[in-house]
């Protein structure tokens, strides 16, 4: 091989090292350039035509099935009873602590409450209405509730709510209880009726 081909293989070489791939140093860095990712190959596969036209017949009948399987599930929701879609659905979640508000009274828990007094009748062609609750409120640790009668009203427009968690639940011939942990880590174990979930 003479000089002028070595000299036009070289020159052959270089070109295709600048227009194929990246160079070998970054301009003026005197780093070499990272290499460029090689793409993924792509596989050809043969089938034949009659298994090919079943698969995409399959895939046709799969997506008529799944649209009026679709349709079917949302006119069943929209006559069903809102009230078992929504209790089905609480006895189904995934959701493991539930939260739940307890009444506040002046500071101490509303553990419960009662009626005292509910009279009803007419004075002078006037209705008159006196509801009496008695509130039995949480006095400590190891304390027995206290007790406050107070009307029924100033106590509904009055009451505070404190938010926690409930971490258990129980049922019992006598009724339902569910315990209500406090955010300052204060547990109740409260009747379902006195406490808003």
């Amino acid at each position: 091989m003479n000089q002028v081909e070595k000299e036009g293989t070289d020159e052959a070489k270089t070109e295709q090292n600048q227009e194929g791939s990246a160079p070998s140093q970054e301009a003026g860095s005197g780093t070499p350039a990272p290499a460029p990712a090689p793409e993924p190959a792509k596989e050809k596969v043969e089938v034949e035509r009659g298994v090919l036209e079943s698969i995409l017949d399959n895939q046709k009948r799969m997506e008529g099935t799944i649209e009026t399987q679709t349709k079917t599930i949302e006119m069943l929701k929209s006559v069903a009873d809102k009230g078992r879609l929504a209790k089905y659905d609480a006895d189904h979640s995934e959701v493991l602590i539930r939260r739940a508000n307890v009444g506040v009274w002046e500071g101490a828990v509303v553990l419960g409450w009662a009626s005292a007094k509910d009279e009803v009748g007419f004075v002078h062609g006037v209705l008159k209405e006196t509801q009496i609750i008695k509130l039995y409120l949480d006095a400590g640790k190891g304390k027995e509730p206290t007790t406050e009668e107070i009307e029924f009203l100033y106590f509904y427009r009055n009451v505070k709510r404190l938010f926690g968690d409930i971490i258990r639940e129980s049922r019992s011939s006598t009724g339902e209880t569910k315990t209500l942990k406090l955010e300052d880590g204060r547990e109740f174990e409260l009747d379902v009726r006195f406490i808003n979930l």
